[in-house]
Order: structure tokens, then sequence, then C-alpha cells
């Protein structure tokens, strides 16, 4: 059991890979929720590395790209918006060429 009472123990049929699928859509839930962390110091180091994410997992690239449209950064004050905003869209352009 890991967290949240999930627990990724093979279920009869399911093959290897299926589980690891099920894994990376776990873990890349939970590192999506830091875009939009309550410190952006955090969300702007989770954004950041979110284009090498893509790129070593193609398959989770479009879940990454609608969590970075999504997310709401009125929450970070004026000083560090524009820069929570910048690297979102860096990062949008870096994960779509």
């Amino acid at each position: 059991m890991l967290r949240d009472g999930v627990s990724f123990c093979p279920k009869g049929n399911q093959s290897p890979s299926s589980l690891l699928w099920e894994m990376s859509l776990w873990i890349i839930d939970g590192y999506l929720e830091h875009i939009t962390d309550e410190k952006p110091i955090c969300a702007r180091q989770c954004i950041k590395l979110l284009p090498l994410i893509a790129a070593a997992k193609p398959t989770l690239a479009p879940k990454i790209v609608s969590a970075l449209r999504d997310a709401n950064v009125a929450r970070y004050p004026d000083s560090m918006r524009p820069l929570v905003q910048k690297d979102i869209r860096d990062s949008l352009l870096a994960i779509e060429r």
C-alpha cells in the first residue's frame, strides 16, 4: 500500500507494463499538484522540470500540457505571478515542440 489506501499489487491478469502505467499516472498526478503549490518557488521548480518528464514519457505530455494550461496562478503575489506565468509558457513551448 502506498498512499491514500492505493495499492499497486497486480490484479489477476494485469501485465507489468499496465501496472507501471498506472503507477506513472498516480505519480504524475501528485507531481502536477505542485504546479500551483502554495510556495511559488516550489511551483516554479516543478514547472521547469515538466518538459524533461514529457520528453522521457511522451504519453504523459497531454496530461502535463492540460495541467499547465489549467493552472491558476492568481494566488501568487504580484511580484511572483509573472515569473510563474513565464515558466508555464516556457514549459508549454518546450513540450509542444
